[in-house]
C-alpha cells in the first residue's frame, strides 16, 4: 500500500468458479471448486483486501473498458495526493 494505489476488484463467488472451473493454476482451489467453499474463502480474505486498497471496483458491474477508466481516474487522484504530500514536505 505504500509502494503504490491497490486497487481491489470486487468480484462474486459465482465468477470466481465461473472463471475458474477449468483453471488448474490454483493451488488453493484444486479441490474445494465449490460455492461454499469459494464464499468462505472470501469472506477470510475480505477484511485483508479492504484493509490493503485505496479503492474498490465491483468488476461484475463493469466492463474492461469502465473498469480500465476507474482504475485510471483512481490513479490520478493517487498522484495528486502523493504530489501534494511531497510539496507540503518540501516548503
Amino acid at each position: 500500500r505504500r509502494s503504490g494505489l491497490v486497487v481491489w476488484l470486487k468480484t462474486t463467488p459465482e465468477n470466481v468458479l465461473k472463471y475458474t472451473k477449468t483453471d488448474t493454476n490454483r493451488p488453493l482451489l484444486q479441490d474445494k471448486k465449490s460455492l461454499d467453499s469459494i464464499n468462505s474463502m472470501m469472506k477470510v480474505r475480505e477484511p485483508i483486501y479492504q484493509s490493503c486498497a485505496h479503492n474498490s471496483i465491483n468488476a461484475w458491474e463493469n466492463n474492461l473498458g469502465q473498469i480500465a477508466s476507474k482504475v485510471w481516474g483512481y490513479y490520478g487522484d493517487y498522484q495528486d495526493r502523493k504530489d501534494k504530500r511531497f510539496f507540503s514536505f518540501a516548503h
